[in-house]
């Protein structure tokens, strides 16, 4: 992804207000690119997602214990129709 595309979608709004964000970044270059996010995400105001380098530590940031995750049934139907739906869903 060019810079000035990933520039330019970290100014914009979360898709899903008020969720916590949790990106797991196991290599470097994800690192990178997900750092970049983030600073754009709080240099327009709005709350960046938090970088983690494991599924571990994401549970531990979101208070998850023994979680399973489900796809969601007709992801694409969704996306289309609601900004503020989870591709995956959570029960803890």
């Amino acid at each position: 992804m060019p810079l000035s595309r990933l520039a330019s979608r970290g100014r914009q709004p979360p898709i899903s207000p008020g969720w916590e964000r949790v990106v797991v970044a196991r290599c470097t270059d994800l690192v990178e690119w997900t750092g970049a996010f983030s600073a754009y995400q709080s240099s327009a105001g709005h709350r960046p997602p938090i970088i983690v380098a494991s599924m571990e530590e994401a549970h531990r940031v979101l208070d998850l214990t023994d979680p399973v995750f489900e796809p969601v049934q007709g992801l694409k139907a969704a996306l289309a129709t609601a900004s503020d739906s989870p591709a995956w869903t959570s029960r803890s």
